[in-house]
């Protein structure tokens, strides 16, 4: 059953009142999946959805090919599989259940580490959320684009007040950003099959169960789930979703109970009144961020301030003896040791998460590139001798909130230091990509699917994600981009 079928019979809740009450956030957060309407969006939240979705296929096709073959292994294990050809599997245009869809997706989508985040919520709300919302909306046939929207920004929402109402980082009590992910895609899926607030209570009671990610992976190095952690979220919201509009039932204290995500994962290190405020009134999905760089979120603070030297003073590599990063975090230690692998990393996920590489790139380049992270890319020896060249110190008194800021101090060889701060990473909200960079971004993306597209299939998709609210079906942006293998 499309969302539609549902839209407007009650009125979109009212969260300043409910705030005077005792109704638990599960129960608040179950009204607004169940009763807000396309309608119910402002125009803002409605565009920062479509910026969204099309950041999201475009990072997503491109790891078709980028993504490493550990990564690719979850594709090959879906095709594998087989089973009712319900969904799109993402790039192939293979057909399966719309669970593998979603974890093929998923996967793929996080691969390169270029998707959407909110810096603020240390989350990355939009991969898992789309990841199962697209592949569920081909399983029920004829979602539009209105129910589209409203599905994947509700989702969206709840990822990025998760995220906000935690004392501090999901890292910090050792879970990884993706964790509150699952969330969303359960939501999303429950909007899209038109759940009742008890269905949506239930179906985000079994997700619970499998709300993981530890931080483990993000502090060594070699791990493929760091990659392919969504596939996980946005698979497991689906079948949460499925099994309550089958009957089953799950936990309704899944955020606030005793042993519910809240408390269980973070001890009880939140506040609710952050979820809760605006809550179906306010959505949050214009607080989303895109990644000028494909590589980790935490890097892109440090790519920024070092950008702005760059084209400042226009240095050349020839120029620096020292490159210096300062930051507030102790994900800057993780992202510079083991100092060989982050200088010389032996992987493509690893080199996103690896800064001296990084900052030696956009030295070396002027720019970080998707090529960069290829087994070609990463052997680039004038890069690797300016990442030797980076050191950093971690001062925990210069953190801002639970992510940022980066500065870089620049030695050169005439004696001067050149520092820089950036507070906000270049596409953050406070310093946005237009559409046209996003654009851009999106045919780079493109041009490296593994079923070419031609110019004007790419032009036809980007019109169709500007005008999603004017799409009758969903499906069609899938198909185009992902079309059935020939034969």
């Amino acid at each position: 059953m499309a969302a539609t079928d549902h839209a407007m019979t009650h009125p979109a809740p009212t969260p300043a009142s409910d705030m005077a009450t005792q109704r638990s956030v599960e129960s608040r957060v179950a009204d607004v999946v169940a009763w807000t309407s396309f309608e119910d969006l402002p125009e803002d939240v409605v565009e920062a959805s479509k910026r969204s979705i099309l950041d999201t296929l475009g990072v997503t096709l491109a790891a078709t090919t980028l993504a490493g073959e550990d990564v690719l292994a979850v594709a090959r294990l879906a095709q594998e599989w087989g089973g009712t050809p319900e969904s799109t599997v993402v790039g192939s245009g293979d057909r399966a259940p719309a669970y593998l869809a979603a974890f093929v997706f998923g996967a793929l989508g996080h691969a390169l580490d270029y998707d959407d985040l909110a810096q603020e919520a240390v989350a990355h709300p939009t991969l898992p959320t789309i990841a199962a919302a697209f592949p569920l909306a081909e399983r029920l046939g004829h979602v539009d684009g209105k129910s589209f929207v409203t599905a994947t920004a509700i989702g969206v929402d709840l990822v990025i007040r998760l995220g906000l109402s935690l004392g501090a980082s999901p890292v910090a009590h050792g879970w990884l950003p993706s964790t509150a992910g699952v969330f969303g895609a359960t939501v999303a899926s429950a909007k899209l099959l038109g759940l009742s607030p008890v269905g949506v209570g239930s179906a985000l009671g079994l997700s619970l169960h499998q709300a993981s990610g530890s931080a483990q992976c993000a502090f060594g190095t070699g791990s493929s789930f760091r990659a392919i952690r969504d596939g996980f979220n946005a698979k497991a919201g689906i079948l949460s979703a499925l099994l309550s509009e089958l009957g089953a039932h799950g936990d309704q204290e899944a955020l606030e109970g005793r042993f519910g995500f809240l408390n269980l994962h973070f001890r009880g290190d939140y506040d609710r009144d952050v979820i809760l405020d605006g809550l179906g009134r306010r959505f949050l999905g214009t607080e989303i961020g895109y990644k000028a760089w494909p590589c980790c979120g935490y890097s892109q603070f440090f790519l920024t301030a070092l950008k702005r030297l760059i084209d400042r003073h226009d240095l050349a590599p020839e120029d620096v003896e020292q490159i210096v990063a300062v930051g507030g975090d102790e994900l800057l230690t993780a992202q510079c040791e083991p100092l060989e692998e982050r200088v010389s990393p032996s992987s493509s996920i690893d080199a996103k998460f690896s800064l001296p590489f990084q900052l030696g790139k956009l030295l070396a380049g002027g720019q970080v590139r998707l090529d960069d992270f290829t087994a070609k890319g990463r052997a680039d020896a004038r890069a690797i001798a300016i990442a030797r060249k980076v050191s950093w110190r971690v001062d925990p008194e210069g953190a801002r909130g639970k992510f940022g800021p980066g500065i870089v101090e620049v030695h050169t060889g005439d004696g001067q230091v050149l520092v820089e701060r950036a507070d906000y990473a270049l596409g953050h909200p406070c310093e946005p990509l237009t559409w046209e960079q996003l654009e851009d971004k999106f045919r780079d993306c493109i041009a490296h699917a593994r079923v070419p597209l031609q110019d004007r299939t790419v032009d036809e998709a980007i019109r169709l994600v500007r005008g999603i609210e004017n799409v009758a079906d969903v499906s069609s942006i899938m198909r185009l981009l992902s079309p059935a293998p020939s034969g």
